[in-house]
């Protein structure tokens, strides 16, 4: 979103002990490098890759900008026992565009 300033992230249950199958945060690097106001929002498939993959662990926080070459997924929870616990975040301005 281009409004939205950072993201923040934080667990507070561990992956092993719920026994979740999947839901990892995958950080992700443009292929291509560029100035910051060149990033789009949303690129192609093959443009960008898995630079980091993290797991729930408990009291891990996270934050990351907004801008537009900030790129992240979720990967699907395939099965879990019990409940993940977490809080999101986010900053936003409400201007059309910060970036």
């Amino acid at each position: 979103r281009p409004n939205r300033l950072i993201s923040m992230l934080i667990y507070f249950c561990d992956a092993d002990e719920i026994a979740l199958d999947g839901g990892e945060l995958l950080l992700h690097k443009h292929l291509m490098k560029k100035d910051v106001r060149a990033y789009e929002r949303h690129p192609k498939p093959g443009s960008t890759e898995v630079v980091r993959r993290l797991r729930a662990r408990k009291n891990l926080g996270l934050v990351f900008l907004g801008c537009n070459n900030s790129y992240h997924e979720a990967t699907a929870v395939r099965s879990l026992r019990g409940y993940r616990r977490f809080v999101y975040i986010s900053v936003s301005s409400r201007a059309l565009s910060i970036w």
